[in-house]
Parts: structure tokens; sequence; C-alpha cells
């Protein structure tokens, strides 16, 4: 793995991740006030596995990133295994 820097404010290399932090500030971190860092933490996890798992991707033909992936690895294994 080669870790990647680009120049301050260019946020290309990383835009896949900047736009997933976006997405969570806009639908839970701004929308919630916290009491304490353990709460902050355990609504950042609980929002993960909420993203990955509920939350469906226009992207991904309105599916959920594991649908998604689900579907591509079960399609790769049956056509390999033809």
């Amino acid at each position: 793995m080669t870790h990647s820097f680009s120049r301050a404010y260019v946020p290309y290399d990383n835009s896949v991740i900047e736009s997933f932090f976006g997405t969570m500030k806009r639908e839970e971190l701004y929308r919630t006030k916290y009491r304490s860092e353990q709460e902050f933490k355990a609504a950042v996890a609980e929002y993960i596995i909420f993203y990955n798992t509920k939350r469906p991707h226009k992207k991904l033909q309105y599916k959920t990133p594991v649908q998604y992936e689900t579907e591509y690895y079960c399609k790769r294994t049956n056509s390999q295994e033809s």
C-alpha cells in the first residue's frame, strides 16, 4: 500500500473518503449534540454500520454497499466456476 499525499485543499486523491465524511457530517454529526466523547464515538460507529448495511446508494443502483459487494463477488465466483 502506498500512502498518497496531495496538495492542501486538493482532495482528488481521496475523493471517496472526503465524500463519505461529508455525508456523515450532514446526515449524522451536525444533527446531534453529543454529551460525551464516548457517545460521539458510538454514534460514528453506528453510522458506519448504517451506511454500509442499510443506506441505499444512488451510484450503486440504490443498493447498500454490502448488497452490491455481495452480488459482485457472487457473479465473479459463478463466472470463474463456469
